[in-house]
C-alpha cells in the first residue's frame, strides 16, 4: 500500500499530507519501487518552488519509477516541463519519468516543448 509524503523535509509520512501554495498541490504516494507525484493547480515559475521541493524529497528515495499525474493541472509553463524532464536525473539510467493524463491545455504545451524526447506519456 502506498503512502501519501509530507510536505516537509525530513518529516515522517503522514497520510493524506500534500504540500501547497494555494496555486499548486503535490500529492506523493510513495510505493516501493515507484513515487507518483499528483499535482493539481498551476504549474508555473510562481509556484514551480513547490514541485521542486518534493522532488528533493523523492529524490532520497532513489525510487525505480517516477510519476506525474497531471490530469488536475490547469496550465504549466515551459520551466515546469523543464523541472519534469530533468527528474529523469534520480532514476536508475535509462529509465524515464512518466507524464500521466496531461489535459489538452497542458498536453499542448507539452508537445511544443517536445518533453516526449526526456519522458514518457500516459494518455
Amino acid at each position: 500500500m502506498a503512502a501519501e509524503a509530507s510536505g516537509a523535509p525530513g518529516v515522517p509520512e503522514a497520510p493524506g499530507a500534500s504540500a501547497g501554495t494555494g496555486l499548486v498541490t503535490v500529492r506523493a504516494a510513495i510505493a516501493p519501487a515507484v513515487v507518483t507525484l499528483t499535482v493539481s493547480g498551476d504549474l508555473d515559475a510562481a509556484t514551480m518552488s513547490v514541485l521542486s521541493q518534493r522532488l528533493a524529497q523523492v529524490a532520497a528515495r532513489r525510487p525505480g519509477r517516477l510519476v506525474f499525474d497531471l490530469a488536475q493541472v490547469t496550465f504549466i509553463d515551459c520551466a515546469a516541463t523543464r523541472l519534469i524532464a530533468s527528474a529523469a536525473s534520480i532514476l536508475p539510467a535509462g529509465a524515464r519519468p512518466v507524464i500521466r493524463h496531461p489535459s489538452p491545455a497542458v498536453r499542448r504545451i507539452l508537445d511544443l516543448t517536445d518533453i516526449a524526447a526526456a519522458c514518457d506519456l500516459d494518455p
